[in-house]
């Protein structure tokens, strides 16, 4: 029981944390994984089997439920940690979370709750139950866009956040406030750590190259830059995102997506690029590629390969995934797929 509590604590704390990052459209829906499917299925239950270092079996277990349309209902997941407690994400018919919670033997809790008066993506408050406090996020809202972000503990006000938009609807600042702790040391509320500074603002900066689009988000007065250059067609996309800390590039990571495959290609530096280490990934439909040096100075290239093997239903949906590693099984996943009509 203590391990589940922690466990939904911390799912509480990045769902609260996530409120933070840039606002977009995807930041209050959960993304499961293995669901992709043709016709009209009106559930997925995926058991996932792997074996680790210790040659343990570890399980997890998913039930995904669908409406008429396609749109997520709800999601329940299970894992070796939370041993027989299943965490359920409830959405609505726009697929926005309502309601987390967490079941175990007879009991039911609701941990997080989130508000909703218009068809924006954004809820109008989040409520989220830490067992001996209460947080709770309210949204102010103006042309269906977020202008500012107030954050309660035990109905107190702790800090809140301000935005900016250019004429673009694009968020060009997130100002965070913390008026309670204007002498910048750390607030500590209930035992929870909540902030750490009195102020801090991240700017936006947008230009398009051609058919590249390029977002530059600065923090800690321009200390720290992140710049990210996407571009997207119906065959190909790429997303390069380049990590600077005081003027020197700390790190890039490269995404290139095509029909049937991602290449993911990870590089970090000393300064003055001075590359340190790096790690490519390859996803394939029936192949996992690793390549790394974790030492730049290693004189060889670690490589692993995993091979899977793909069975299908009779509407082509897949049911059963096998992942081969040096011709040992380390890992399946089976899907039991349950349609509308059949």
């Amino acid at each position: 029981m203590k391990n589940t509590l922690a466990f939904f604590l911390l799912l509480l704390h990045q769902l609260s944390f996530c409120q933070y990052s840039k606002i977009n459209k995807n930041l209050y829906t959960p993304q499961p994984q293995n669901i992709e499917f043709k016709k009209q299925v009106k559930k997925i239950i995926l058991k996932d089997y792997a074996i680790d270092y210790k040659k343990d079996t570890i399980k997890n277990i998913s039930e995904v439920s669908f409406s008429i349309k396609g749109k997520i209902e709800t999601v329940k997941n299970s894992n070796k940690f939370l041993g027989d407690s299943w965490q359920i994400v409830e959405l609505d018919d726009l697929e926005r979370i309502k309601t987390i919670s967490y079941q175990e033997e007879a009991s039911f809790k609701t941990f997080a709750r989130q508000y909703y008066s218009t068809k924006t993506v954004f809820p109008d408050s989040t409520i989220i139950d830490r067992g001996n406090s209460q947080e709770k996020y309210i949204n102010y809202f103006a042309n269906n866009l977020v202008t500012k972000q107030d954050h309660y503990v035990n109905n107190k006000l702790q800090d809140y956040r301000t935005y900016k938009y250019n004429n673009q609807n694009q968020l060009i600042e997130d100002l965070y406030n913390n008026p309670k702790n204007p002498s910048g040391k750390t607030l500590i509320v209930n035992e929870n750590q909540l902030s750490f500074f009195p102020e801090q603002q991240t700017l936006y900066e947008y230009q398009k190259i051609k058919d590249t689009s390029i977002v530059i988000k600065s923090t800690d007065a321009g200390a720290r830059k992140e710049v990210t250059k996407s571009f997207k067609n119906s065959k190909f996309s790429f997303e390069i995102e380049e990590i600077f800390e005081k003027g020197f590039l700390y790190s890039s990571t490269s995404t290139y997506k095509y029909k049937d495959s991602t290449v993911t290609n990870s590089n970090y530096y000393f300064g003055n690029k001075q590359l340190s280490r790096y790690y490519n990934y390859y996803v394939y439909p029936q192949k996992l590629i690793n390549k790394w040096k974790s030492d730049i100075t290693a004189k060889e290239e670690d490589l692993e390969i995993t091979d899977i093997t793909i069975e299908y239903d009779k509407f082509k949906n897949w049911i059963r995934k096998t992942y081969t590693k040096n011709q040992s099984v380390i890992r399946t996943v089976n899907r039991q797929i349950e349609y509308y009509n059949p």
